[in-house]
């Protein structure tokens, strides 16, 4: 059998040969071709997947390696993604016709796992709350299906079920993020739920409308993507800490209080406790 081997570096780039100016996190000999990976630079360890996904043909395995190799394996992987920093994560396992969706600690303990049909998970995004207990499928986005309802699980084998809709309204991504809120884009408005109760509501400015929404690794900001190309980042509270006016071409991403804007292979760091620009 041909072993391919893996470095994983901190830019999250698949490569058997790291550059000399990128931080190797962990390496290990791995029986099957790559496709997907995600990391914890926090704790060096990484997740390394072989899905049939975006055009790949994996083989449906799933790594979980730190500096000592491999810690943990994983079968008949459709889908993996974190849900804190501190070494969470999901993975959503082929049944075959029900798919399971189950989340892991740091410790690599199972929080809560159950079977949802197939249909379900293939046409939707998954998003589970950072510390593992709850989750909820919605659309990928506004530009797909709508959805007249969005359901939250929740409890023991997220066994308990809270359904949101808001008359004919159109239901669109949702996600978990900051203490136990869900914010749902609803119509191309932004509302975040604390349980049963909305907490708040967001409306980034008149006439420019919520087109996408995801959350940062640590799961304490959201980051709203508008059809205009702005993109703002929200704290729990709903309160706009940063914006990136009309750059559609901008990636956010959201590490330690800090937002990392790359627009035109240019990339800049912005503190968001002040606004203000980091040095790189």
């Amino acid at each position: 059998m041909n072993y391919l081997k893996l470095s994983v570096i901190s830019l999250a780039f698949l490569s058997s040969v790291a550059l000399a100016q990128q931080h190797v996190l962990n390496h290990a000999d791995l029986p099957w071709q790559p496709t997907n990976v995600e990391t914890f630079n926090n704790l060096n360890r990484s997740l390394v997947g072989s899905l049939k996904k975006n055009g790949f043909d994996g083989d449906g395995s799933l790594a979980v390696l730190d500096a000592r190799g491999i810690i943990k394996s994983f079968k008949n992987v459709i889908d993996f993604g974190t849900f804190n920093s501190k070494g969470g994560f999901f993975i959503i396992s082929d049944d075959q016709r029900e798919a399971i969706v189950s989340s892991y600690d740091e410790n690599l303990t199972k929080i809560s796992s159950r079977s949802f049909s197939s249909n379900l998970v293939k046409r939707s995004i998954v998003s589970v709350s950072k510390d593992g207990t709850e989750l909820v499928f919605s659309s990928p986005s506004p530009d797909m299906s709508s959805r007249k309802s969005i359901t939250k699980y929740s409890g023991h084998n997220f066994s308990h079920a809270t359904n949101y809709a808001f008359s004919e309204a159109p239901l669109y991504q949702a996600i978990s993020f900051g203490d136990n809120l869900l914010a749902i884009n609803v119509d191309r408005n932004l509302v975040a739920f604390k349980g049963e109760n909305v907490a708040w509501t967001y409306e980034p400015t008149p006439y420019i409308s919520v087109n996408s929404l995801s959350a940062s690794q640590d799961k304490q900001y959201l980051i709203v993507k508008s059809d205009k190309g702005d993109v703002a980042i929200i704290d729990g509270s709903g309160n706009e800490v940063f914006r990136v006016k009309n750059k559609g071409g901008s990636a956010v991403t959201v590490k330690d209080n800090v937002a990392v804007v790359t627009n035109n292979g240019v990339t800049k760091k912005y503190s968001l406790e002040t606004g203000r620009e980091i040095e790189l």
